[in-house]
């Protein structure tokens, strides 16, 4: 990508067309990952500062996307897990602290991709948020391009699942 090269280079300006053409996929990544606005936008904004930080580390300048969402993926969780709730599943209704409080929340996607594990999240969100193809799922996580196709139709229907389950509460 010759934006890259530019940066590389000091364009400073290079790196704002990089951000103007990556920001609002990553933004909505960031949002269904986090399921809150601000925690999305700083959660991006840390990502173009850690990867202009790093951008000497991008190996292949073609995967810049994927190699955006990585950061992004990493920043994510490390906000999810510091907001994870620290609940003894002994204490009496400590098991209500994830249920939406009624019908029309739990219809709520973000609710819903948030019922999700991190993994279905993540592999949703790179395949359909940031389009991200198998081959780069795959590059991302590590993985064979038939275990990126194989976790994203298993992550589709566990989303699926929580959907029709959720219907079915909301029908009389």
């Amino acid at each position: 990508m010759v934006l890259v090269g530019r940066v590389r280079r000091g364009d400073l300006n290079a790196y704002g067309a990089i951000i103007a053409r990556h920001q609002g996929r990553l933004h909505a990544a960031a949002r269904h990952l986090l399921g809150e606005e601000e925690a999305a936008r700083d959660a991006v904004q840390e990502t173009f500062i850690e990867a202009y930080r790093h951008l000497d580390q991008l190996r292949d300048p073609s995967r810049l996307g994927s190699w955006l969402y990585g950061i992004l993926r990493h920043r994510a969780f490390a906000w999810l897990a510091s907001r994870r709730p620290t609940v003894s599943w002994d204490e009496e209704g400590a098991e209500e602290w994830y249920r939406a409080d009624g019908p029309e929340e739990r219809m709520d996607p973000t609710a819903l991709l948030a019922r999700l594990p991190d993994d279905d999240r993540d592999v949703l969100a790179a395949r359909y948020l940031l389009e991200l193809s198998y081959d780069e799922i795959a590059a991302l996580l590590k993985i064979s391009n038939q275990a990126a196709r194989v976790r994203v139709c298993r992550a589709k229907g566990r989303l699926r699942a929580l959907l029709a389950g959720a219907e079915k509460e909301v029908e009389p």
